[in-house]
């Protein structure tokens, strides 16, 4: 009976700024949310969750292990297609002396974009700044006839 309560009331919107906010009450790292109402609109509560899972731990770990200070995340629908990107400024995820936990956060990362039928593409400069951008196609929608 709960869950079910708790699955409709869950708002991606509303999490997302509920991280931002807490990021922003600790005062180490500011957050920038861009979320694309279209893109929103058209995503499924599993997508949502799993949405919200992959920016928590891509957040998590560039803040924690590459002492990001400035965060971007965007959500945008491109076609029938969603894109989530998660931009820092904080230490590459190229660099080497972090590569086995960057390896780490890939993998996990790879493993939840997998969870939406997705592709996750890093690009990463040789000293500051990565991009983690997870691409997925939305679900089919079903018609009667």
């Amino acid at each position: 009976m709960f869950g079910d309560l708790a699955a409709e009331d869950f708002d991606l919107t509303a999490e997302l700024h509920n991280l931002k906010s807490v990021y922003d009450d600790i005062g180490r790292v500011r957050i920038a949310l861009s979320l694309q109402s279209a893109a929103l609109e058209t995503l499924t509560r599993k997508e949502e969750r799993e949405i919200l899972g992959l920016v928590r731990d891509g957040v998590r770990h560039r803040v924690r292990h590459a002492r990001a200070t400035r965060v971007a995340i965007s959500i945008r629908r491109l076609g029938r297609r969603i894109r989530l990107s998660i931009m820092d400024d904080g230490e590459s995820l190229a660099a080497g002396k972090r590569h086995g936990q960057n390896l780490d956060i890939i993998r996990s990362l790879e493993h939840q974009a997998r969870k939406l039928r997705g592709t996750i593409h890093i690009h990463a400069k040789q000293r500051r700044r990565s991009c983690i951008t997870i691409e997925f196609s939305l679900e089919p929608t079903l018609t009667l006839v």
